[in-house]
């Protein structure tokens, strides 16, 4: 919020970055994120809160002092390679998480300068484009049976989002494994529009009302206009995505 506000405010807008800035630089000074996390649940939370803060430090990048980067840069990187240990274990499912944690690890790579980083999120990525099917579905998405349709709008959140990451390096992920992400797009914003689509698809009804989740309906359409037939309602802000989508294309479009 505070990173968002940094871009629309008038009047004394270097306050807020300031208050945001160190806001981000005492976690990393306190090393949070950083102990044992027990559980599955605070593993997809550590990489879900990394990849909103990693956004939300991008928003403010221009802004950081020599002092603030020497701090904050160095802990992002180690959170983002605690975050990727997790998938170390075989026993994790590679599916929506592995794309959390490939946005993550992008906005890492981006807002900490870290190339390395930047190859594992594009790794990540191609995984997801040969994960989706030729109908557009996303096959451990589909066994989530009722739920099945929320859960192929909760993936385009981050896979949309690290697209885009993409395309500010002049790199076109949107095109990989033949327009894969084309096809998860089509078939998640047909179903929305049309949850029977997927009652039919899963074999179950889905659970209604659907999420259809955040930010990525507003960055597809502000980049493929007229693409989408019917636009779902969608909230084009969320935490995990840095806050407002809109100032984070922005952010994207003129950063260095």
């Amino acid at each position: 919020w505070l990173a968002d506000r940094s871009h629309m405010q008038r009047s004394s807008p270097r306050l807020t970055i300031v208050c945001a800035l160190n806001w981000i630089r005492g976690w990393a000074a306190g090393g949070a994120y950083l102990g044992k996390f027990d559980g599955k649940q605070a593993e997809a939370q550590r990489k879900w809160d990394l990849a909103g803060i990693a956004l939300a430090y991008l928003k403010l990048k221009r802004n950081a002092s020599n002092e603030d980067r020497a701090v904050i840069d160095p802990w992002l990187i180690k959170v983002a390679d605690a975050a990727r240990a997790h998938f170390d274990d075989a026993s994790i499912k590679r599916n929506n998480h592995w794309y959390w944690l490939g946005l993550a690890l992008g906005a890492v790579g981006i807002a900490a300068d870290s190339d390395r980083h930047w190859q594992m999120a594009k790794q990540i990525f191609a995984d997801a484009a040969r994960d989706i099917s030729a109908d557009g579905t996303l096959p451990l998405e589909m066994a989530r049976e009722g739920r099945a349709l929320h859960y192929h709008a909760f993936a385009l959140m981050p896979l949309v989002t690290l697209a885009e990451l993409g395309a500010s390096r002049g790199e076109d992920w949107y095109a990989l494994a033949d327009g894969a992400l084309h096809r998860l797009v089509a078939k998640t914003t047909d179903g929305l529009n049309d949850p029977g689509i997927f009652d039919q698809l899963a074999g179950v009804a889905q659970q209604r009302p659907v999420n259809p989740g955040s930010g990525w309906v507003a960055l597809y359409d502000a980049r493929f206009p007229g693409k989408l037939a019917k636009r779902p309602e969608q909230a084009y802000k969320h935490r995990w995505l840095g806050g407002d989508v809109y100032v984070l294309s922005k952010v994207l479009q003129t950063r260095d």
